[in-house]
């Protein structure tokens, strides 16, 4: 009496056979020419390499090596180099570019950085550490951490090779922290200037004075502030370091008033337009502030912070003695 077997499906996890396990069963499926044992294998996520590739052509399966890679999932390096030996690189570029899991590994990899720039596989040219291309091409994101990442030399060269004007569109529209680094250089300085960036410039002002006169073309920090003054007026003087004095020297300390100056025109002397109120409220050095009442003989101001030394030096007695006095409640 004769047995019915039943046919089972084979179920093929290449994950559970060692590397050399599924070489050698892709090996003989192409030995046995039986190219359908060949293709499930490759579906199932057996590793196609160069040797693969090599011995689909030796078996005489070579009409069949597209088909082969387009039911592929998982390709090597050197699948990569033998597929662009035969088919040419800008053919296997275009595969590998289209598929994804260890096809994109593959690319990123071995494609070059112009190949990945066209493909837009970002993550690649950070692998490469190619940061000028990201930050030509990619997405702000990229763009910002690849900034971050460059050292002082390296931004100076990016800076000369895609222009200032290119950083400071980033600044403006997307926030790269770029514009402080524009003080290094003559060009970034008159680039900063042309723009009005004020505010930039005029940080550690005292620092770069020779740089930004140099720049600029200008003699003397008097013709800077002038050339400052002429593009935005007094306002923008005032940021920057010793421009309050030179507000004060052209006559122009009503400005400084406006601006909440008080302890530049106290310091100048200027007491009629200061706020004593609006400076008591804002001073930072109590020292500071009680040297400048007490110039200004404003004896409430020392009577309300009990300056008895003070008081008693001005023959200011009857002050003096109220300090003494306790607070009712």
């Amino acid at each position: 009496m004769e047995k019915n077997h039943k046919a089972t499906k084979r179920i093929i996890l290449p994950e559970f056979n060692t590397p050399e396990q599924n070489v050698m069963f892709m090996h003989k499926a192409l030995a046995d020419k039986d190219y359908a044992k060949f293709l499930e294998l490759v579906r199932c996520g057996c590793p196609v390499s160069g040797s693969i590739l090599n011995s689909l052509s030796f078996f005489g399966f070579s009409d069949k090596l597209e088909e082969t890679m387009d039911c592929c999932i998982n390709c090597t390096d050197d699948g990569f180099a033998y597929l662009a030996a035969v088919w040419g690189r800008e053919k296997t570029v275009v595969l590998f570019a289209k598929k994804r899991g260890s096809f994109f590994d593959v690319a990123m990899r071995k494609f070059t950085v112009d190949e990945l720039v066209k493909y837009e596989m970002w993550d690649g040219l950070e692998k490469k550490k190619s940061y000028p291309e990201l930050i030509a091409y990619a997405p702000f994101p990229y763009k910002q951490k690849a900034y971050k990442l460059l050292n002082a030399k390296d931004k100076q060269s990016l800076f000369s090779k895609l222009g200032f004007e290119f950083f400071y569109n980033l600044a403006k529209s997307n926030g790269l922290d770029c514009l402080n680094d524009f003080l290094e250089l003559l060009e970034g300085i008159r680039c900063l200037a042309a723009h009005k960036e004020w505010d930039v410039l005029s940080h550690d002002f005292w620092r770069r004075e020779i740089l930004i006169l140099t720049a600029l073309g200008l003699k003397s920090i008097d013709d800077f502030f002038s050339f400052v003054l002429k593009q935005s007026g007094e306002e923008a003087v005032a940021k920057f370091y010793r421009g309050a004095e030179y507000l004060i020297r052209i006559g122009k300390a009503d400005v400084l008033a406006e601006l909440g100056k008080w302890y530049t025109l106290a310091d100048a002397g200027l007491f009629q337009l200061v706020d004593w109120e609006a400076y008591d409220c804002s001073h930072f050095s109590n020292r500071s502030f009680l040297r400048h009442a007490e110039k200004a003989k404003k004896w409430d101001i020392l009577e309300k912070y009990k300056c008895r030394k003070k008081l008693f030096w001005h023959f200011r007695f009857c002050r003096w003695r109220r300090t003494f006095r306790k607070q009712k409640g």
